[in-house]
Order: structure tokens, then C-alpha cells, then sequence
């Protein structure tokens, strides 16, 4: 992109890796970017819901400083924009105790600003709160192409979600295991085939050698939202996985909807405790879970069984 590029707010843009990688981000309000697990090797984008796509997370991002990965500004005719709600919990950096660094959980305002937020947590420590450390991003100002880069090309190869700026506060702290939902399709040699997110998901036997129920966890889909509610949640959501983790490969689609129709049933109960970003939390579950055995998003199967919320 020319240095003459204006951006606006909930355009998507693509974003070149390297000559054969490519991947896709929205700007948001603020200056916030939201990167998906949706990696191409060609600039070539077609048919794209970026509402069914997973999001790797929120981030604070100087756009002038990462003019240069910048590609192409992407057609919403040809990929529609995420509505999801911006993730409102961060972490922000405490340096007060130099040279014991640490941060603390925040939750930006209404408008997603820092300077006001409240804050959630005392200082967070690298041995007692490695969940929370690895699942909020920091609310720093990120500039840096080259550690833009480096995270998503590492995300792509090893399922690592992980910014390495964590491990400055946090001493001796190690980055998250690989994420079981990110499935790299193509060869594992240069020759990278197509990674424009398609539904193409791993049968339920594959879910069976691959990801255990520990590593799929409800509480990992269900992240974001009212952690209250959502909590009250994870029980449907663990029995759904373990209820299409039990069935045979080549299971007919009735029986694995079936599964759905039991886990909507039960979430339908606290219906009207269920706010829009919950709402949206529950349905990126759902249909990550879905996706994982060969149900197609496009079919918007949820809508089925969700109850008025």
C-alpha cells in the first residue's frame, strides 16, 4: 500500500507475511485491530464471513508504523466485516516495583479507552495467574512490522498465539501450548498450499487423535462476554464436546446436530441473561465446534435451536 493509504474505521485489509503467506485484519474504533486465523498464500479473497472466522485477538496498533505489511484494502462485497464486540479486558504494563516488572487486568470504558479504565486485578504474577496473562493482550501501543510479523508467521506454523512483549514483564514465563482449534491444512514443506479459511474440518475421529477434551476446553470458546454467565455456560458447551467427541467417524449429520439441539437447549435457559456480546462469544463457540466436525457455518445451523437472545 502507498504511503497515500487512508484507513477507516471496520475496513479489512490484508496484510503480506511474506510472498507466500497472506492474511487478513479490521481496523476498529481506536486504533484497535483484529487479526483472524485466516492465512492465504495467494492476495486472493472470495466469500469470506469474518462473523465465522476466529478472531487471534484485539490489539492496539499504530497503523502508519505498519504501512509496509500492509497489502490491499479487501472489498466487504467479497469479505464481509467482523461485528464482534471489541475485547474490553487487557493488561496493563506495571512498572513501578523496576526491576520486578509485572501488569494488571483492566477494563477499558465504554469507548475503549485506557486512560480511564478500571482496574480488575493487584499486579498479576507470572507463576500464580499464567491463564490471564495468556489470554489478554497488553494495551500498549504496538508499531513494530517485524514483531507483527513474527507472531502471526509463528501462530501459522506452530499454533503459538503468544506476544513476546509478555515475557519483559513476566520473567522465566513460558508462551502458551498450541492452539488445538488452529489447523494448518496444506504440505508442511515451502510449498504452502491455500490457507483461505474454508470448510474443510477434520472429522470427529480426527477430533479423537488430536484434540483432547482438556485442550478443547469451554472455558478457552467462551472467551469473552460476562465471565459470570459464560461460567454457568461451560457445562452445555463440555457436554457437547464430549458428546461429539464419542461419536463414530462418519457419524450421519443428524446425530451430530442433534448434539447441538441438547447444548442450545440448555444455554436457551439463561436466555435472558444473555447480553450481545455474550451473544457473540456463544456463537463463535458453537461454531468453531461445528466446524471441527464438517458442519458448515454457512448453513447458520445455531439459528435452529437459539432461543430470543
Amino acid at each position: 500500500m502507498t504511503a497515500k493509504t487512508t484507513f477507516h474505521e471496520n475496513a479489512v485489509y490484508s496484510l503480506r507475511l511474506r510472498n507466500d503467506l497472506f492474511t487478513l485484519v479490521q481496523l476498529r474504533r481506536n486504533c484497535f485491530m483484529q487479526f483472524f486465523d485466516v492465512f492465504n498464500d495467494t492476495d486472493e479473497w472470495q466469500d469470506l464471513d469474518l462473523n465465522h472466522c476466529r478472531t487471534l485477538h484485539f490489539s492496539i496498533v499504530a497503523t502508519t508504523g505498519l504501512k509496509r505489511l500492509f497489502s490491499k484494502q479487501i472489498d466487504p462485497s467479497t469479505v464481509r466485516p467482523s461485528t464482534m464486540p471489541i475485547e474490553r479486558r487487557m493488561l496493563r504494563a506495571d512498572l513501578s516495583a523496576a526491576p520486578d516488572y509485572s501488569a494488571k487486568l483492566i477494563e477499558l470504558t465504554d469507548t475503549h479507552e485506557a486512560l480511564d479504565a478500571t482496574e480488575l486485578s493487584g499486579r498479576l504474577s507470572g507463576m500464580e495467574d499464567v491463564e490471564t496473562i495468556h489470554r489478554y493482550e497488553l494495551a500498549g501501543m504496538q508499531g513494530d512490522p517485524a514483531k507483527v510479523s513474527k507472531r502471526l508467521i509463528r501462530y501459522f506454523e506452530t499454533g503459538v498465539n503468544w506476544d513476546e512483549s509478555k515475557a519483559f514483564l513476566f520473567k522465566g514465563i513460558a508462551p502458551p501450548s498450541p492452539d488445538p482449534l488452529h489447523v494448518r491444512s496444506g504440505s508442511a514443506d515451502k510449498n504452502i498450499q491455500t490457507r483461505e479459511l474454508r470448510e474443510e474440518a477434520p472429522r470427529t475421529s480426527d477430533i479423537k487423535r488430536r484434540v483432547s477434551l482438556d485442550e478443547l476446553r469451554a472455558e478457552r470458546l467462551l472467551g469473552a462476554g460476562d465471565t459470570g454467565l459464560l461460567r454457568k455456560l461451560e457445562p452445555a458447551v463440555s457436554r457437547l464436546i464430549a458428546r461429539l467427541t464419542a461419536q463414530d467417524a462418519g457419524a450421519p449429520e443428524t446425530e451430530r446436530l442433534a448434539a447441538f439441539e441438547e447444548a442450545f437447549a440448555a444455554i436457551n435457559a439463561f436466555e435472558d441473561e444473555i447480553s450481545t456480546p455474550d451473544r457473540e462469544a456463544i456463537l463463535a463457540a458453537m461454531y468453531v465446534i461445528g466446524a471441527l466436525v464438517g458442519l458448515d457455518r454457512r448453513t447458520q445451523f445455531c439459528e435452529r435451536w437459539r432461543g430470543d437472545w
